[in-house]
């Protein structure tokens, strides 16, 4: 009599065990879905947050770009510090950016609700002059290739940075194949895609021959202007002057540095001036005002970064961006 009994019971607990953990399992699902849902919305807010951050760093970028193209504006008129005679370091075109909050950097400008909005964005930037650099445009002859004279002032500059001559002969001949005719298979116009400008920038930066110090000072001392453009003798390297005035000439390129250093050239008569009459040196390379200028920097807002270095053109007061890179 008693064994129905306990079967009885038993029978009835199976069910209740079966229900709890059916529960338990629901719960485990309901869980994951709630967990999933949650993660897949922190990742749409996420990926809004990086796409806003990202769209603000670019056009905040293009905004110091236009300052910095407003700033050259300025210059070129004699406005705000800058002389429309001359071009030289001490001007505010010249002066760099540090890394800057721009909550910090114009903080007296904004109202509470900007500064707490811009406390994650920062820039920082520099202009330069591209006119210091050595313009392998003043070396090219009709044909694409460099004269025998560019390529002796070529090797001299690279061995006064440090490269090599048997690895600097072959860079030269790299770089000379960029300006060939025929290394185009069919005529393009200048454009920033295919400017010498940028095919130079992305040759020297792929050279897997060049350590990173060398191809730094290489890209701070080369460039590739769309013209035969002079150099400015008050902001030019002193290792492209040497460079360029060739051996024996190296007591009158330390008194052109230390005389521009104390007082900027004002004409390029004034260099003549200092130029002995039997001196082989070129003072029609020389200029003291610039047209081109590099600008380059970055933007920052939230997690998202955006650089940039531009090539601007500036004539006829008009300051035109005419080459980009992706730095």
């Amino acid at each position: 009599m008693i064994r129905p009994l306990q079967y009885s019971k038993e029978r009835n607990l199976a069910p209740k065990g079966v229900a709890l953990v059916s529960v338990m399992a629901l719960m485990a699902v309901i869980a994951s879905l709630s967990v999933g849902l949650a993660w897949l919305g922190y990742q749409a807010i996420a990926r809004t947050q990086a796409q806003r951050d990202a769209g603000q760093a670019i056009e905040l970028a293009r905004a110091l770009i236009d300052y910095g193209r407003w700033v050259l504006w300025a210059d070129g008129r004699g406005a705000a510090g800058g002389s429309s005679v001359m071009d030289h370091l001490s001007e505010p075109w010249a002066q760099v950016i540090p890394h800057s909050r721009l909550d910090q950097l114009l903080g007296p400008q904004m109202n509470a609700q900007d500064r707490s909005r811009f406390a994650a964005a920062a820039i920082s930037g520099q202009i330069s002059d591209e006119q210091s650099r050595f313009n392998l445009a003043l070396i090219q002859q009709e044909d694409g290739t460099f004269s025998s004279p560019g390529r002796a002032q070529l090797d001299r500059l690279f061995l006064f940075l440090g490269i090599p001559s048997g690895q600097s002969s072959a860079l030269i001949d790299k770089l000379q194949s960029l300006g060939r005719r025929d290394s185009v298979r069919e005529p393009l116009p200048h454009s920033l895609e295919r400017s010498p400008w940028v095919r130079m920038q992305q040759i020297l930066r792929s050279d897997v021959s060049l350590s990173e110090d060398q191809r730094r000072r290489i890209l701070e001392h080369l460039t590739w202007l769309p013209g035969v453009e002079r150099l400015n003798i008050n902001t030019v390297a002193p290792e492209v002057l040497r460079a360029l005035a060739g051996d024996g000439q190296s007591e009158l390129v330390d008194e052109l540095i230390a005389r521009r250093d104390r007082i900027p050239f004002r004409t390029p008569a004034e260099v003549a001036a200092l130029t002995p009459p039997n001196s082989y040196f070129k003072v029609s390379l020389l200029d003291t005002q610039t047209s081109h200028f590099r600008m380059q920097g970055y933007a920052q807002f939230g997690l998202a970064e955006e650089s940039f270095l531009v090539i601007v053109h500036r004539t006829g007061g008009k300051v035109s961006i005419i080459d980009r890179l992706k730095p």
